[in-house]
């Protein structure tokens, strides 16, 4: 599948008309409104208090890689009532389903929520295609836990589609994407769920709407450190197939990447 397929050039389109989400194997997608009678969750209300929010309780994420807003992590844990309800959401009767069927006995969300975020993506916020963190950051003291899932809820509004692709593994001497497999569209409130594993390379187009993309974030924790290679503690970025970058670029992609030696 040619890259143009799922939407990344031109974008812009994708959001002028209504086209079913594209979901590749492994990647799970639950519409809100189609369950909202078993939620808590009032996403009108979620997405208005993110809107709501002063803009000290942000930092502006600006790189060759990312273009967002970010609410800071010391307030991640003194948030408005109905984005706490949401992430709560994520965090229990998602999570609680999810369990079941991942095979995972040790899985459980991310208590410190360290991956866990509350994103604006402004007109032209876009995230680069990337594998995930495969391991949270070592802690004196504390056992070391892989970053076996991540899951999302969109809020409805706002464009640029999630994209995942097919590419080499990440662990791999500079690995490549080939083609896209798969898209959702983030212009419906809905909670997706992937399994953070070597080949799991994703990245949001740009929002071209006048309306921002809203986005949570939460992991869920392993213990199963070896479970995969990727043993990395930030994301890896790297080119679309289309796209070529020069030595800054992957010399400021190698660094941000860079584990600690723990």
């Amino acid at each position: 599948m040619a890259n143009n397929a799922i939407g990344r050039v031109p974008a812009h389109h994708a959001g002028k008309q209504r086209v079913p989400d594209m979901i590749p194997d492994g990647v799970h997608v639950l519409s809100l409104p189609s369950i909202r009678s078993l939620t808590a969750v009032d996403v009108n209300a979620a997405a208005s208090e993110i809107l709501d929010m002063s803009k000290d309780r942000f930092y502006h994420v600006k790189s060759p890689f990312e273009q967002k807003w970010a609410v800071h992590h010391d307030g991640i844990y003194d948030l408005p009532p109905a984005v706490e309800k949401a992430m709560q959401f994520l965090e229990g009767p998602v999570f609680e389903a999810h369990a079941k069927n991942a095979n995972v006995p040790s899985l459980a969300p991310d208590g410190d929520r360290y991956y866990g975020g509350v994103f604006r993506y402004r007109t032209q916020g876009r995230l680069q295609a990337h594998v995930d963190a495969g391991l949270r950051p070592y802690a004196e003291g504390k056992s070391r836990w892989r970053k076996h899932w991540t899951a999302l809820m969109y809020l409805g509004k706002g464009s640029g589609d999630l994209q995942f692709w097919r590419g080499d593994k990440c662990t791999a001497d500079n690995p490549k994407l080939y083609e896209g497999i798969g898209f959702v569209r983030p212009s419906e409130p809905k909670v997706v769920l992937f399994e953070n594993n070597d080949y799991a390379w994703h990245g949001s187009a740009p929002n071209w709407s006048h309306w921002d993309r809203l986005v949570l974030t939460v992991s869920y924790l392993s213990n199963e450190v070896d479970a995969f290679d990727n043993k990395r503690e930030r994301e890896f970025f790297v080119p679309y197939p289309d796209e070529e970058w020069d030595a800054y670029t992957y010399a400021a992609r190698d660094l941000r990447a860079k584990c600690l030696d723990k």
